[in-house]
């Protein structure tokens, strides 16, 4: 069974919103009821909910490689790319989402609400040809994103 943020809360004799700011650090706890909410979540073996945390904070760290025509071969060292990527994000705690798309389904949706969708706060983008429907919304997304295996554009960072 799970131990949720209301267990702790029982279980410690303070409000949710208490443990919660205990748990964070908050500045507005004092010393003794962060004390006992830290030893009560440790003996439940309290463990945080990362999409409680990430509907909240309102902040997925969640970061896509976006994949376009995925099956179209000729993505040979897109396994060391994604290594590679998940490597470095993991650092920082951030998750890697592989997310594949197509020229059709390009058509069907936004590069924005595609992201959106899955929740994504950037976007590694492999794969796209420049004939793509994508290309010209990645240049002028708002959404932080890094273009691998494309001619350099004006305003795409190509690697």
């Amino acid at each position: 069974m799970t131990v949720t943020i209301r267990d702790v809360a029982r279980a410690a004799g303070v409000s949710i919103t208490t443990v919660s700011r205990a748990l964070n650090g908050g500045d507005d706890v004092g010393e003794e009821t962060r004390r006992r909410v830290l030893e009560v979540a440790k003996k439940l073996n309290y463990r945080p909910s990362h999409v409680a945390r990430s509907l909240v904070l309102q902040k997925s760290r969640n970061i896509g490689l976006l994949v376009s025509d995925f099956n179209r071969g000729g993505h040979h060292f897109m396994y060391d790319v994604l290594v590679g990527v998940h490597d470095k994000l993991a650092e920082y705690g951030y998750d890697v989402t592989l997310v594949s798309t197509n020229t059709a389904r390009q058509q069907l949706i936004s590069y924005v609400d595609f992201c959106r969708e899955r929740s994504l706060e950037g976007v590694v983008v492999m794969g796209i040809r420049l004939d793509d429907p994508y290309v010209e919304e990645v240049v002028e997304s708002t959404l932080p994103s890094v273009v691998i295996d494309l001619p350099l554009l004006s305003g795409i960072v190509a690697m």
